[in-house]
């Protein structure tokens, strides 16, 4: 019955590791679109492309 229930938890582990695999590379991904798009934006708004209240 040991075996089993230690099965399990190396499921469980591989599942999270897995998830954990997806997830950060995602929000890694996530902060450098989102400092690229900043920085477009600041320099539309330096050229005077888009408004400065938007």
């Amino acid at each position: 019955m040991v075996d089993a229930n230690v099965t399990v938890l190396m499921q469980m582990l591989n599942l999270f590791l897995l998830l954990l695999s997806f997830a950060v590379p995602a929000i890694i991904l996530y902060f450098i679109i989102k400092a690229a798009v900043k920085k477009a934006v600041r320099e539309l708004k330096e050229e005077g492309i888009i408004g400065k209240d938007t």
